[in-house]
């Protein structure tokens, strides 16, 4: 088993190149980005090394995918919110673009909420659109806002973990004036 960590975009040539050399049986690789997903999958398809995608269910064509169903997964976090009584609950997604978990889970997210006959406000939806990410000036507007949300749904465990440091920073007190999820 060889794993492979990417904080940055890899250059997919020469991760393909790399993964050929070992010759792997297969590869297993997570996905965020649609565009290195079909890009990737080409070249594999090229080295005739059998490929599946994880984190993203939409098989592309020569690969298979594995994953979550992100939509079902945030109308069940919203459902939960309104049963604790929830109506004003704001959205954090990841970047915008071609990032497919973080629109899924806004699609179910803002589909959850329309079930409910909840609004979701621009201004309650916010996205990581800029590396790094001041989560203080991301989330700043919508904690000082006059009716401000009282739970907060994270596009991913990370981003919730960054948006607790910041309500904490801010002094209100989790779960007792907010709720968060990730």
């Amino acid at each position: 088993v060889n794993v492979l960590n990417f904080n940055k975009k890899p250059e997919l040539p020469d991760v393909a190149a790399y993964c050929a050399s070992l010759k792997l049986d297969g590869v297993l690789m997570m996905v965020t980005h649609e565009s290195w997903a079909r890009q990737f999958e080409s070249m594999m398809k090229e080295k005739h090394i059998p490929l599946v995608f994880t984190h993203n269910r939409e098989v592309l064509g020569y690969a298979g995918a594995v994953g979550s169903d992100d939509r079902v997964g945030m109308k069940e976090i919203v459902d939960l919110l309104v049963r604790l009584g929830h109506t004003r609950i704001a959205f954090i997604g990841g970047g915008r673009g071609d990032v497919r978990p973080s629109q899924l889970r806004e699609e179910g997210f803002r589909k959850a909420m329309a079930e409910y006959g909840l609004t979701v406000s621009d201004s309650f939806c916010k996205h990581e659109d800029v590396a790094p990410v001041d989560f203080g000036a991301l989330i700043g507007p919508i904690l000082n806002a006059p009716s401000r949300p009282q739970a907060i749904v994270c596009f991913s465990d990370p981003t919730a973990v960054q948006v607790l440091r910041v309500v904490h920073q801010m002094g209100i007190c989790v779960p007792q004036e907010l709720s968060i999820t990730g």
